[in-house]
């Protein structure tokens, strides 16, 4: 005898109602507000959608938090990365890591030495 099993049959049936849910509200939707819709008990839902975050199915706007909104993950939600800007032509003169002299006796501090790992170090001074 040969065991099929059906995906669908081994979720519960509250995490199929939430997979069909989460889809009809793009813009997210609270725990809270699937509990009450579903008629189930919020720390039950809770634990499903902690479950979609973590198997990458949905989005939680703010993890951890009480109104936290999930969001079901679909191709044009999938988050971005930050653009990025090749800034290494050209050449660097390190003119704001100078000293800076725009105050009268504003680099006195570096008359004065640190301590670092039990030692007095001066900096040095450019100025």
């Amino acid at each position: 005898m040969q065991l099929t099993t059906n995906a669908d049959t081994l979720r519960s049936s509250l995490r199929n109602s939430i997979e069909a849910m989460l889809p009809l509200y793009p813009n997210g939707s609270m725990a809270a507000f699937i509990a009450a819709h579903l008629e189930a008990e919020r720390k039950l839902v809770q634990n499903v959608l902690n479950r979609l975050v973590t198997n990458g199915l949905a989005i939680s706007t703010t993890p951890g938090r009480p109104n936290t909104k999930y969001i079901w993950k679909t191709k044009l939600t999938m988050i971005t990365p930050a653009n990025t800007v090749n800034k290494m032509s050209g050449t660097y003169d390190g003119k704001e890591l100078k000293p800076f002299d725009g105050r009268p006796n504003c680099n006195q501090h570096l008359q004065h030495p640190s301590v670092i790992g039990g030692k007095r170090v001066y900096k040095a001074s450019n100025a």
